[in-house]
């Protein structure tokens, strides 16, 4: 949504890319899935991560494995351009 300039983070609660303290130790369980998302990233692709979400046809493991990884590097894009220095310090 973000790269189609179709992303308005009006309508959230919180959003990631500004929420100062969004990632703070002892906050609630909330920040959980954009830190498994900025885990991801710093640690990077792996081609098994593409076997994880469940099955993969015949001979596709690599074109799932692209994916993941196309995925994650636009996700990285994405946050680079968070203003809240809590989800900066977590990207290489």
């Amino acid at each position: 949504m973000a790269v189609v300039g179709l992303d308005d983070p009006t309508p959230y609660i919180f959003d990631v890319l500004t929420q100062r303290g969004f990632l703070a130790a002892g906050s609630s369980v909330r920040p959980a899935s954009l830190r498994a998302v900025l885990y991801a990233i710093r640690r990077g692709p792996r081609r098994m991560d593409a076997l994880g979400n469940g099955p993969v046809p015949s001979g596709e493991v690599d074109a799932f494995a692209d994916l993941h990884r196309r995925g994650l590097a636009e996700l990285q894009t994405w946050l680079q351009g968070a203003t809240a220095p809590e989800v900066r310090a977590w990207l290489p």
